[in-house]
């Protein structure tokens, strides 16, 4: 796939938002090629994507969001804790948005 080198990538899964990381980072920014094919085209660059390692919590957390509403979060009989965390759902743009207030700051 083609990108511009100020574009960051963030990979995420289609199931449940779960992050996923590219060449081990949460966030991946394209560097410049530095092979060129003998056409003088810059040669493609692979990027690896694989799931990190989650916790225990975080894995019985994607669970749990998969199996039941999140109105009915309250109703489980969990700690307020973990209900507190089971809301706290992934957000993409909110992510994206932190990722370029960073990116500013540099």
């Amino acid at each position: 796939m083609n990108t511009f080198l100020t574009h960051p990538w963030v990979f995420r899964a289609a199931r449940n938002g779960a992050k996923l990381l590219a060449n081990q980072q949460d966030v991946y920014m394209p560097t410049a090629a530095t092979e060129y094919e003998e056409d003088g085209d810059p040669r493609f660059l692979n990027v690896v994507i694989a799931t990190p390692v989650y916790s225990l919590q975080e894995c019985c957390l994607m669970l749990i969001r998969n199996l039941v509403e999140e109105e009915d979060y309250g109703r489980l009989d969990i700690p307020e804790s973990l209900k507190t965390d089971l809301r706290q759902q992934p957000d993409l743009l909110k992510e994206l948005g932190l990722i370029n207030r960073l990116r500013m700051l540099t």
